[in-house]
């Protein structure tokens, strides 16, 4: 059930670029390199290839509207025109592994529209755009108050503080509700990750790099990452420092995508939104948005209730189609923002 549930990370397309095993006879030549941009997934779930027709190519993931991560390698073709590699050196890590995994060869074929790597069809697109907020309805809300949403830009607490949203995803017979926590303190983050079941804490370094550590429940404990008894050993011994384990913003920011992508979704579709008037969610008077758009071969309607003070989403509600083709709902509601009284939990 997991497995499905999670498929907005398109963890299951980026399995099948790794591992497709499918056999393929090319017609372009080593001379012919392909360029342009090819994209696999649905317009919420996307994994596209940006190809320079020389020897770079970028690697683009997207969950929904938000690029969540990027890296840029080369890519060769063999002679035949039969196989492809890609050689990505970034040791970076995302919610989907180590980009570096991404390097290898694969079975390939072009077409003029399409490109196959491994078993996954790329169609050939103009760019990564926001394809889906094109297809919103244009037309003015019924209501003859202007769209306010030009004003509203997110201004987070000063740390330390902590945000909490109720996530609630349906459809397929599914049903299940889990929470997605972020807490900021000068002493480092923590992430409590309800779809997943993970919790990590980010401890903040003087040097502004992060250790991580990962709650291992059969433990019952924190565990660092990278730091095994060896490493621990060279720490103590001075042969290493525990800069040279820990890892920048950048990674950080990989992980804190899974809920901060929910404080201002609504940016990603802010040209199509249209103004709906004022609801109370919870305490917080919101501004409410709507826009409409496709998913699958039906059009939709998501909806966002803003703090137009902080520019925070307070609640949403949209319609996401996963891989296997299936439509489910899925609704956040921030219910817990405290900035008083905020320290991370106990982890070593």
């Amino acid at each position: 059930m997991r497995r499905v549930m999670k498929a907005i990370w398109p963890a299951a397309l980026a399995a099948a670029v790794l591992f497709g095993l499918t056999a393929c006879s090319g017609n372009q030549t080593q001379e012919e390199k392909v360029s342009g941009t090819y994209t696999a997934g649905t317009d919420l779930n996307r994994i596209s290839y940006e190809f320079d027709g020389k020897e770079k190519v970028t690697l683009h993931m997207q969950t929904w509207f938000y690029e969540y991560a990027t890296i840029s390698g080369t890519y060769d073709i063999n002679d035949d025109g039969t196989e492809i590699t890609f050689t990505f050196n970034s040791e970076e890590n995302t919610p989907l592994g180590n980009m570096s995994s991404y390097s290898g060869t694969f079975p390939y074929e072009w077409m003029e529209d399409a490109v196959l790597i491994g078993n996954v069809r790329y169609g050939k697109t103009e760019e990564i755009s926001d394809e889906t907020a094109s297809t919103a309805a244009d037309s003015s809300s019924s209501l003859e108050e202007p769209v306010k949403l030009d004003a509203i830009s997110l201004t987070l607490p000063q740390e330390p503080f902590e945000i909490r949203y109720q996530v609630t995803e349906e459809g397929h017979g599914i049903s299940r509700t889990y929470s997605q926590e972020l807490i900021r303190t000068e002493q480092g983050i923590y992430l409590g990750l309800g779809d997943s079941d993970e919790k990590y804490v980010f401890e903040r370094l003087e040097s502004g790099k992060y250790l991580i550590y990962r709650y291992d429940p059969i433990a019952g404990q924190y565990l660092g990452i990278n730091r095994s008894e060896a490493v621990q050993n060279q720490i103590d011994n001075g042969v290493m420092t525990e800069d040279m384990i820990a890892v920048d913003q950048n990674v950080v920011n990989g992980y804190m995508v899974r809920i901060t992508e929910f404080f201002d979704y609504y940016e990603k579709v802010k040209s199509s939104l249209r103004y709906q008037g004022e609801e109370t969610v919870g305490e917080t008077v919101c501004q409410k948005y709507t826009a409409s758009y496709v998913v699958g071969e039906t059009e939709r309607e998501m909806a966002f209730w803003i703090d137009p003070e902080t520019g925070l989403c307070m609640k949403g509600i949209y319609y996401y189609e996963a891989l296997d083709g299936s439509i489910y709902t899925k609704a956040i509601l921030c219910d817990q923002i405290a900035a008083e009284n905020i320290s991370l939990p106990e982890y070593k």
